[in-house]
């Protein structure tokens, strides 16, 4: 989109504040994030998100016997932490998060999320769902357009490119892609321009190193297209959709790290350690 420079003067406090956003990499500079401000000050709809933080992760185990894996800590922080604070960033405030695995655990740390400068809800199960079962229990929570995060994966990026993508996509569905050496243990993407053409959870054999980022952006009809017998999200929505021609891709332009097994999270940890991944 075209940009126009202009000047303009500011109380020296919200210039601090301002700059207290720019981190690099979601926030560029001091004009990236006065544009983000002004982009989700003016956008029409407050879109909520729903953050799915109910998973054990049992490939982390002994870690996560006694905490969710998005409880673990990375970088000084549990994971989910890193999430809710790069969504503030962002302007995203409006949070559900979808419990389970030890789900005091997670109400206990967050609250509220006044703390954190956001406003939580709660879903709370007794059993996991799976991804499309947590989905379709938060059928009554949202009013509209909404983005679904994985409340384990590690991310930096400007969300609002990615919803700007969706609006003009006209897509029920967008998911949001990265590309890794091995995909087999991943969800793999074929694209045709930005329509996803083929989905396959963990494939034995691919054709692609495009992989689901577990970010998506949906429109309030998805829940029309769910049924209570589907479980996976992965498995039973996303491959339906694609075939149907109602899932678009956006490739995300960032830091992405998926946290699924001990070597994940010893890479992601080392990351941090590093200095290579910065925290809000």
């Amino acid at each position: 989109m075209r940009r126009r420079i202009i000047s303009i003067s500011l109380r020296e406090d919200l210039i601090t504040r301002v700059d207290n956003l720019v981190d690099g990499t979601v926030i560029r500079n001091r004009s990236h994030a006065l544009e983000s401000i002004l982009v989700n000050y003016f956008r029409e709809e407050k879109i909520k998100v729903l953050i799915l933080a109910g998973s054990q992760g049992k490939d982390l185990l002994p870690l996560t016997k006694d905490t969710p894996k998005c409880m673990l800590d990375v970088g000084g922080k549990p994971i989910l932490e890193h999430v809710v604070r790069n969504l503030r960033v962002l302007g995203f405030t409006q949070m559900i998060i979808s419990v389970s695995y030890k789900s005091d655990k997670v109400m206990d740390y967050f609250g509220d999320g006044s703390q954190f400068g956001v406003e939580i809800t709660y879903i709370q199960d007794p059993e996991p769902l799976g991804t499309a079962g947590a989905l379709i229990r938060a059928d009554k929570f949202i009013d509209g357009r909404f983005i679904l995060i994985y409340g384990d994966n590690f991310f930096k990026f400007d969300l609002s490119d990615m919803v700007e993508f969706h609006e003009k996509a006209s897509a029920l569905g967008t998911v949001g892609l990265t590309t890794v050496p091995d995909p087999a243990a991943y969800g793999v993407v074929e694209l045709k321009g930005s329509k996803v053409v083929d989905y396959t959870e963990k494939p034995t054999d691919y054709r692609s190193f495009i992989i689901n980022g577990g970010i998506y952006i949906f429109e309030r009809e998805i829940f029309s297209s769910l049924d209570a017998s589907q479980r996976s999200l992965e498995r039973d929505v996303l491959p339906q959709l694609a075939k149907e021609g109602k899932l678009a891709g956006y490739n995300l332009a960032g830091q992405w790290i998926g946290i699924d097994t001990k070597e994940d999270l010893e890479r992601a940890r080392k990351l941090f350690s590093e200095k290579k991944v910065e925290t809000i």
